[in-house]
């Protein structure tokens, strides 16, 4: 398995640290709205929702069935490119901000390394 790129994000106490995977995500593409609901992303899942029912009436009002195929694979997959950056600006607007970036084989690797620096202080890593 290949190195994953994360962004960690600290709340202003410094205590919470959330982890944002670098890139697409399959959860998004594959779940949209529900992926959001998941996160705790109330306006997002809101807004992912009324765009997919809004993509789906309006091309089954003007489109045949393969037409339909891909607007919704193209909406699907335009969601799960941009879920993780929606993610890291809702975080910023909670009050929390970009600490460092983790480079770790898996998501708890990448936690533990995270967790660690910011209960040092911020201190750097060997």
């Amino acid at each position: 398995m290949g190195m994953r790129v994360y962004t960690a994000h600290l709340n202003a106490e410094g205590r919470d640290v959330v982890l944002v995977k670098e890139g697409f995500s399959w959860p998004a593409c594959l779940f949209g709205g529900f992926w959001a609901l998941w996160h705790r992303l109330w306006w997002l899942a809101a807004g992912l929702f009324a765009v997919e029912l809004g993509a789906a009436a309006l091309s089954m009002a003007v489109l045949d069935d393969s037409a339909q195929s891909v607007v919704s694979l193209g909406v699907a997959a335009g969601i799960g490119f941009v879920a993780n950056d929606f993610r890291r600006r809702i975080l910023e607007s909670r009050g929390y901000h970009l600490d460092e970036v983790v480079v770790s084989h898996s998501r708890d690797a990448a936690e533990h390394r995270a967790a660690d620096r910011s209960t040092a202080g911020g201190a750097a890593h060997p």
